[in-house]
């Protein structure tokens, strides 16, 4: 079995004359359903990228597209999901052309599917994945997964035990700058990894909707929604779940009380490397300061990012800058139909559910660390 990682895709057919039950037809390579439309972002970002996808396969080829064939707002006002993304689940399911459901119940009756985009309230998601996965269905859950620790380990355990591939994002893995550094470390080039340093700006927590349940604190807050990324990059580039926190913020623009708006880590994973991040959710629209950036050292050099297109590498043989082979197109969809395809190909697909679950036990205890101004253990 050929194993995958984000962002790298593998697209062989599905074989054999006869598919189990969740299973599409030969039509396309994977029949997709949207699982919860009351987010903010991911129900348009998913259906965009599953439109384009289609876009790019030439009618004569026998390679079918993965397609949105069906939708679900779980019961969700049509109000509630127009705050989150300017339409309500009709327009969204005539613009996209997927037929609605109300009810999972409904869907899962109704509905052949290969896998299951699943996106709602992180209070909500265990209760929606959960039996998505107790049909066999594969699911890409949006991060942070959930609201707490013990919603995420049950749905990577559930996945893990009944086979099922499942993960979430999107992670740092779809950009091109960070997969270069990761490779660099992967090769040898800087040997043991000591330390990583991570930096993650997301814009303004003042430029989201107000009545937006994003803001809702039970929902996990910045420490989850934004704490995923620096802490699971750090996962990944020390191969080594995070043991340890220690954090600081300041909230900015007070666009939330009590919320930190700058947020500033640091602790050391399971196998002893350090590490370090700032997030910045306080930034000016126009001050174009970059997005992500890391730098890992290692016993045998360093390797950092310059841009989203160079990287930069220290070892004994001196300083020297790379390109980065970026390929053309929104890196969000590529992590989406990266996974699409491992499951056409039959792939292992990492990050898997169960380690991504990690990452939000780290969160939890980033959260925790920001309210009592300790070390938090994960």
């Amino acid at each position: 079995m050929r194993v995958a990682g984000a962002c790298e895709s593998g697209s062989a057919m599905k074989s054999g004359s006869e598919s189990p039950p969740h299973m599409a037809t030969q039509e396309a390579l994977m029949d997709v359903a949207l699982v919860g439309l009351d987010s903010m972002y991911w129900p348009i970002a998913w259906a965009e990228a599953l439109r384009e996808h289609a876009a790019t396969i030439p009618t004569a080829s026998r390679r079918g597209a993965h397609r949105l064939v069906a939708c679900c707002d779980l019961g969700v006002s049509s109000r509630a999901v127009a705050t989150e993304i300017g339409m309500t689940p009709a327009e969204y399911a005539s613009r996209y052309g997927a037929r609605l459901h109300a009810t999972l119940e409904d869907l899962l009756k109704n509905e052949r599917i290969d896998a299951a985009l699943v996106s709602t309230r992180n209070t909500r998601t265990a209760e929606i994945a959960g039996p998505l996965i107790d049909k066999g269905i594969p699911c890409y859950i949006s991060k942070p997964i959930a609201a707490a620790p013990a919603d995420a380990l049950m749905l990577g355990h559930k996945a893990e035990k009944a086979g099922v591939p499942c993960t979430a994002g999107v992670t740092t893995r779809c950009f091109p700058h960070y997969q270069a550094v990761y490779q660099a470390i992967r090769a040898g080039r800087i040997g043991r990894v000591v330390s990583v340093s991570v930096m993650h700006q997301h814009g303004s927590y003042a430029a989201w909707p107000v009545q937006t349940w994003y803001r809702e604190p039970a929902e996990g807050g910045a420490p989850y929604w934004l704490g995923w990324y620096p802490l699971e990059t750090v996962r990944w580039m020390a191969a080594s779940p995070i043991a340890t926190v220690a954090a600081a913020g300041v909230n900015v623009t007070h666009a939330v009380r009590g919320e930190h708006e700058v947020i500033a880590a640091a602790g050391t994973t399971q196998t002893g490397a350090c590490w370090s991040f700032r997030i910045y959710f306080a930034a000016g629209a126009k001050w174009r300061f970059p997005m992500h950036e890391v730098e890992v050292f290692g016993e045998r050099g360093v390797v950092r990012t310059l841009s989203d297109t160079r990287i930069q590498v220290f070892d004994d043989g001196g300083p020297r800058e790379e390109a980065v082979d970026s390929p053309p197109g929104n890196p969000v969809h590529r992590e989406l139909l990266a996974w699409l395809d491992s499951l056409a190909g039959k792939a292992t697909w990492h990050p898997t559910l169960k380690e991504l679950a990690h990452t939000v036990t780290a969160c939890e205890a980033l959260r925790r660390s920001l309210r009592t101004g300790e070390v938090a253990q994960v």
